[in-house]
C-alpha cells in the first residue's frame, strides 16, 4: 500500500476564521440556497427536509442535514487499484499527488511548439504516471478538443496503462456514464464488487455560482449510486463567479462543495466523497485564469485546515504554472504552487504537468514535478530527535577540527537524510551544461514511457470494453 505525506505545517489563516468561513458556508445554503436543475436531485433534497421553490428550483439546505452528511461520509477511505501494492488510504490528514486533465494541447519539446493531443498522448500520460514513484493516481492529461469520445478514450488509457488508481472527469450525464461504470466493472468484476475495488474516482464540479447542472447531477446520482470515489470541487472565481475577497469567494465555494456531499450521502450515506475550493484566481487585467498567486497560497491553507475542520479529504492543485515554456516562471510557479499545497495541508494534490494556464499539458514538467514532490515530501518528513539522531556519542568519538566522513555514523544515515534529486545538478562549473533539467526530464519521461511494462487486460476484459465504447458512441 503507498504511503501518504503528513503536511499542514504552514497555517496562513487561523482555524478561527475557517470555522468563520464554514458557518457562513452553512448560512448560505440555509437561506440563499442551491439551484438545482436536476428534477431527482430536488427530489431527494425535498424528501430530506429542504425547501425546494418549484419555479426557481432554489433549494435550501438546513445546516442540520449538512452536519448529518458530513458525519455520513467516510473520512478516510481506500483508493482500489489493479496493483494492491498501489492502492492507499485517502484521509484528511495525509497528501498524495497527481496529474490531472482537461489540457487542449500538448507541449511538444521535439518539435518546439504546442500541438492537437491524439490518444496516444492519453496512454503515455498514464503509463509516464504510472513509472513516477511520487504520482499516487494517474490521469490521462490531455484533450481530444473534436472527439465526442474523448471521456472513453480517457477511462480506457486509464484502466489499460495503469496498476495505479485512475481519475478521470465528466464529460457526460447519467446515461453515458453508467457506460462509464460499466467499464470500470469489467476490470473491477462486476458491479457489485465496485464499491469495495475502488479503481477510479470521478471528478464533476458545480457552476459558480450556486448552480448544480442537470448533467452533473446525474453523474453525482449514478457514481454514488455503486460507491465508486467522486471528487466535488468548484472552479469558482474571485470577482468574476464568487466574491472579489477570499473569505467571500471561500464560503461560496465550501457551500458548493458542501451541497454536493450533502446530495451524495443522501443518495447513498457512507459514499467516499472529496470536497474543496479551487485555489485559482482570475487575473483582472487580463480576465484569464492564473494557475499559481500570491493568493493560491492562502486559500490552499485555508481549505487543508477546512479539511480538518470537517474531517473531509480535501482535492489540492500543485505543481502548474502559466508559463507556456518550461522556463523560470515554469519553475518558480511550480515549486511554490506544489510545496503550498503539502504545506497547506490538501490531501489529493493535482495539476502536475499543467502549463499556459492549463492550456498546455507536458509530460516533461510531470517528471519534474514528480522530483519537486519528492523534495515537498522530504521537507515535511518527521523530524527525530532520539538519540541516534542527536549523535552525541558521535560527536565526542570526534576530535576537535577532525571530521565525520569516515564516521559509520555518516554512512548509516547521509541516503535517508539527504535528498539526492536526479534532475538538478550540484557540480562545478566546468561540468555545467545549459538547461540540464529539462533535457534530462525529457530523455527520462521517453525512457519511462517506453519501459512501461503493464500486465495486459484478459482478452475477454479487453473485448467487454470494446464491446462498451462501441455501445457508447451509438448513444452519442
Amino acid at each position: 500500500m503507498r504511503k501518504g505525506t503528513k503536511g499542514g505545517q504552514l497555517n496562513l489563516v487561523s482555524r478561527k476564521q475557517v470555522e468563520t468561513i464554514h458557518e457562513a458556508a452553512l448560512t448560505i445554503l440555509e437561506e440563499k440556497g442551491i439551484k438545482v436543475e436536476d428534477p431527482e436531485a430536488r427530489r431527494i433534497f425535498g424528501d430530506n427536509g429542504c425547501q425546494v421553490d418549484p419555479e426557481s428550483h432554489v433549494v435550501e439546505i438546513p445546516r442540520a442535514l449538512v452536519n448529518d452528511s458530513l458525519e455520513k461520509a467516510p473520512s478516510s477511505f481506500t483508493m482500489g487499484a489493479r496493483d494492491e501494492n498501489n492502492e492507499f488510504e485517502l484521509s484528511y490528514d495525509k497528501s498524495y499527488f497527481t496529474a490531472g486533465t482537461g489540457t487542449t494541447s500538448v507541449l511538444d519539446l521535439d518539435r518546439g511548439e504546442r500541438r492537437k493531443a491524439t490518444r496516444e498522448d492519453l496512454s503515455d500520460a498514464v503509463k509516464l504516471g504510472d513509472e513516477l514513484s511520487n504520482i499516487d493516481v494517474v490521469w490521462s492529461i490531455f484533450t481530444l478538443t473534436d472527439d465526442p469520445m474523448l471521456g472513453f478514450y480517457q477511462l480506457y488509457a486509464v484502466l489499460t496503462n495503469s496498476s495505479k488508481h485512475g481519475a478521470i472527469v465528466n464529460w457526460y450525464g447519467g446515461e453515458l456514464t453508467d457506460k462509464l461504470i460499466d467499464m470500470i466493472a469489467v476490470v473491477a468484476g462486476g458491479r457489485k464488487k465496485l464499491s469495495g475495488n475502488r479503481l477510479v474516482t470521478m471528478y464533476a464540479e458545480p457552476v459558480s455560482p450556486l448552480t448544480f447542472r442537470k448533467e452533473n447531477m446525474e453523474v453525482l446520482l449514478r457514481w454514488t449510486d455503486v460507491g465508486l470515489p467522486l471528487l466535488w470541487y468548484p472552479a469558482q472565481k474571485a470577482g468574476a463567479t464568487a466574491p472579489m475577497t477570499l473569505a467571500g469567494s471561500l464560503a461560496q465555494a465550501f457551500a458548493e462543495s458542501l451541497g454536493g456531499n450533502v446530495l451524495a450521502q443522501l443518495n447513498n450515506p457512507g459514499t467516499p466523497v472529496i470536497l474543496g475550493a479551487s485555489p485559482l484566481v482570475m487575473d483582472m487585467r487580463t480576465a484569464l485564469n492564473t494557475y499559481f498567486s500570491p493568493e493560491m497560497l492562502i486559500i490552499q491553507s485555508a481549505t487543508g485546515q477546512w479539511g480538518s475542520l470537517i474531517e473531509m479529504p480535501i482535492y489540492g492543485t500543485g505543481g502548474c504554472t502559466n508559463s507556456y515554456d518550461l522556463d523560470y516562471q515554469a519553475g518558480v510557479e511550480s515549486a511554490l504552487s506544489l510545496y503550498g499545497a503539502i504545506l497547506g495541508g490538501q490531501n489529493l494534490i493535482h495539476d502536475l504537468s499543467f502549463a499556459g494556464a492549463g492550456d498546455l499539458g507536458s509530460l516533461e514538467l510531470l517528471t519534474l514535478t514528480n522530483e519537486i514532490a519528492g523534495m515537498a515530501k522530504r521537507t515535511v518528513r518527521d523530524f527525530s530527535t532520539d538519540e541516534e539522531a542527536i549523535a552525541l556519542e558521535v560527536i565526542d568519538q570526534v576530535n576537535h577540527g577532525g571530521d565525520y566522513l569516515r564516521e559509520s555514523h555518516t554512512f548509516k544515515h547521509f541516503r535517508e537524510e539527504l535528498m539526492a534529486p536526479e534532475l538538478i545538478r550540484r557540480i562545478g562549473e566546468d561540468k555545467w551544461e545549459e538547461n540540464f533539467s529539462v533535457t534530462r526530464a525529457k530523455e527520462l519521461t521517453e525512457q519511462l514511457i517506453e519501459k512501461s511494462d503493464i500486465r495486459p487486460l484478459p482478452e475477454q476484459e479487453e473485448r467487454q470494453l470494446q464491446e462498451i465504447i462501441e455501445e457508447a458512441k451509438t448513444l452519442m
